[in-house]
This record gives structure tokens, C-alpha cells and sequence, in this order.
């Protein structure tokens, strides 16, 4: 089972819950692969030292561009404009040589401190230590480039990741294997779900064939804690301690990808099998988590604030990430658009997406209680009466 976590440049997302996302993604999964934005993070500051002068001041220019820092802008515009001056000049005099010498020194000690506060801004979200997890076909990570295309040239990067999210492509020496999106907190959140209109359940069944719209329900499926008091040698050490009391969970999740896959099985079928196969296994592996020593261990030192992580997993329409993509800005309109339009002409996209949610709260909250007391009730504050079953 593999595991895919993405995030892009622009995203709302909050990046500390992109961070949760990764954390659990690489407990739960045979393999990880991070893509975009999180991918090319905590590779940065290794590779970035290594750039020629050419590619920081054009890496600077486009993070400027990014984040909207005008100053920044025109003085990395100012750099670049000199040193294609100097790069024109066939025999410089001693005077500019000196000049030169002295403006390339000071924007490599620039470029310097921005790789410091980058490296203080990733550990501010937990993210400036991963790299020494990435292990091939354990944790993977690719930021997404630009092929060379001349159909939407500039969007082509964000075009190849916002299709491969929704087809389930990746970059891997398997592509058999089951892939499954991992997603952050902000994919069931409140305010998003109040902005997402999914249709009743009378709606689906006699507008809109049950192949093509409507939930297969959500399972809350595991529970876990102290993940963001676990150092990356730490995590790598739990995962290892999980794998085997884990493996029957990941086959199982296998199985509801494959059954997503396929599209032989009905929707409440799915649903039966996350809250009866799935949730037996996942107890299993939650256990395990809980009787960990390590995490026991954690646990002695956490705050009373610290928070637990419970998962939801399930599958959503196809329909809904596009929508999902958009409110949270991850792509630009030239790109939902061109992705909207493929979705609807190209028989390849598939109707529904598995998914597993990683939501949180304080552990002294009553808030999972309450979502699912109002599950029960079918009046969740978070619009879960709205991931349905369709197909009775």
C-alpha cells in the first residue's frame, strides 16, 4: 500500500497539518511518496547549498515571486541584471572585476541567510529533519517539473501533479501497487464542507448515477498520539517496531483501494467492508501504538495540550477535490480548468478517490466524541451526514 502525500506552493493549507500528514503516512504505509511542494521542502536546504550561482538567484526570484516580496524581487532582479552585465563584458576592467567580486560575495552570504531562516522555518513545523528518512521505495520525494511541453507551458508542473493526485499516478518502481491519498485536517473541516455543496441523498439517487457522485461513508479508523514529540530517527524506529503488528491493516486498506479500483463492488458494499474488515485490523494496529514502549515513553513528558490524531479513511468523488483544490487555492484557474475539462472527456479519471483524513484535536477535548455522537445523530457539525451511501 502506498501512500501519497502532496501540498503546492500557494496552498491555505496549514503546513504544520501537511507535516501530521507525512508523520502518519510514513507509520501506516508499506511506502510513502511526497509530491510538490512537501517533496522538494526538506530536500532544499542540502540541495540548494549545492546550486550554481544562476540557479539560487533564479530559485530566489521565483520564491519571491511566490510570496509577493517586492523588495526582495528587485534586489535579486538588480543581482541577475549585473551579472549577465559582467557576463557581456569580453574584457572587464579591474575597477568592475572588483565591483563584481564584491556583489556576487555579499548575495551568496544573502542566499546563506535565507537558507537559515528556511531551515528555522521547517522546524517550526516539525518538517527540517526528514530528510534522513527518505529511503527508496520507503519514503520517496519529487518535486514536480516542468517536461518541456509547450501546451500550457507554465502550468505544466501543477497540470502533471493535480492529475496524478486524482488518477492515482506516481512516480515508482510499482505502479501496481494501491495507492491512497493521504490528506490533512483541512479536507473535513468545518468551514470547507459549509462552502462545498455536496447534494442530499434524494439529490444523488435520482439525479446523478451512484457511479459517478456520492460518499462510500467515513470510518474513523485509527486513534494515535505523540506524534509531534517524535523526533525522524524516532518515527523511523516506531514504524519498524509497527510494520508487522500493521500489516494486516495496510492489506486491508489494499483491499478497499482495490475494491475502489475495480468498481465491481457497491458503494454500501465498501462502506460494510471499512467498518467491519478494516476497523478489526485497525484496532490491532492501534493497540499496538498504545502498548509501544516509546510512545509510552513520550508520553510521560507531553504537555497537557498535546494532541491526538484520529483518521478518518473512505472515498469521495472526484468532483469534490477539484472543489477542494480550489477553496484552498492549491492550484491556479488555468489549471482547474484544463483539469476540470479532463475529468470530464477523459475516461481515465476515476469517479471516486480513497482517501485517509488526519484530523486532530487536544487530548483533553471532547471534540471527537462529539463528531461522533453527531455521526450517530446524523447532524455532525462538520457535514458528516453528508458522506453517504447511495446504492440501497
Amino acid at each position: 500500500m502506498v501512500g501519497i502525500v502532496f501540498s503546492t506552493v500557494k496552498s491555505k493549507i496549514n503546513l504544520m497539518n501537511n507535516t501530521d500528514t507525512l508523520k502518519v503516512a510514513y507509520l501506516l504505509s508499506d511506502s510513502v511518496v511526497a509530491l510538490g511542494q512537501i517533496g522538494a521542502h526538506f530536500q532544499y536546504v542540502t540541495r540548494a547549498r549545492k546550486f550554481s550561482l544562476k540557479t539560487k538567484l533564479d530559485n530566489l526570484e521565483q520564491n519571491y515571486i511566490d510570496s509577493n516580496y517586492m523588495e526582495g524581487l528587485h534586489y535579486i532582479r538588480f543581482v541577475k541584471d549585473e551579472v549577465k552585465r559582467f557576463n557581456n563584458t569580453k574584457h572587464p576592467q579591474k575597477q568592475l572585476i572588483v565591483a563584481y567580486t564584491t556583489l556576487e560575495r555579499t548575495f551568496l552570504k544573502y542566499f546563506d541567510e535565507h537558507l537559515v531562516n528556511f531551515n528555522i522555518s521547517l522546524k517550526t513545523i516539525q518538517l527540517s529533519d526528514m530528510e534522513i528518512l527518505l529511503e527508496k521505495n520507503v519514503l520517496d520525494a519529487y518535486a514536480i517539473k516542468n517536461s518541456g511541453s509547450t501546451l500550457h507551458k507554465d502550468n505544466e508542473p501543477d497540470i502533471n501533479l493535480a492529475q496524478g493526485i486524482l488518477k492515482l499516478l506516481f512516480p515508482t518502481e510499482n505502479p501496481d501497487a494501491e495507492a491512497i491519498l493521504f490528506l490533512p485536517l483541512d479536507f473535513l473541516s468545518n468551514d470547507f464542507n459549509r462552502l462545498t455543496s455536496v447534494p442530499d441523498e434524494t439529490e444523488i439517487t435520482e439525479v446523478i448515477p451512484e457511479t459517478t457522485t456520492g460518499w462510500a461513508g467515513i470510518t474513523n479508523f485509527v486513534k494515535l498520539s505523540t506524534l509531534e514529540y517524535l523526533s525522524a530517527v524516532e518515527l523511523k524506529a516506531l514504524r519498524n517496531q509497527l510494520k508487522e503488528d500493521g500489516k494486516l491493516c495496510r492489506e486491508k486498506i489494499g483491499e478497499f483501494i482495490k475494491m475502489n479500483n475495480e468498481c465491481t463492488t457497491s458503494i454500501t458494499d465498501r462502506k460494510k467492508f471499512l467498518d467491519t474488515e478494516l476497523l478489526k485490523e485497525a484496532l490491532v494496529l492501534e493497540t499496538s501504538f498504545n502498548k509501544n514502549a516509546l510512545v509510552n515513553f513520550k508520553k510521560v513528558n507531553e504537555p497537557a495540550n498535546a494532541y491526538i490524531y484520529q483518521l478518518y479513511t473512505g472515498e469521495a468523488p472526484v468532483e469534490y477535490f477539484c472543489r477542494y483544490f480550489e477553496e484552498f487555492e492549491m492550484f491556479d484557474e488555468l489549471t482547474l480548468n484544463y483539469v476540470k475539462e479532463q475529468i470530464a472527456s477523459d475516461g481515465k479519471y476515476r469517479k471516486h478517490v480513497p482517501f485517509i483524513c488526519v484530523t486532530k484535536y487536544f487530548k483533553n477535548d471532547e471534540w471527537a466524541d462529539e463528531v461522533l455522537s453527531n455521526m450517530e445523530q446524523n447532524d455532525a457539525p462538520l457535514k458528516l451526514r453528508k458522506f453517504i451511501s447511495v446504492d440501497d
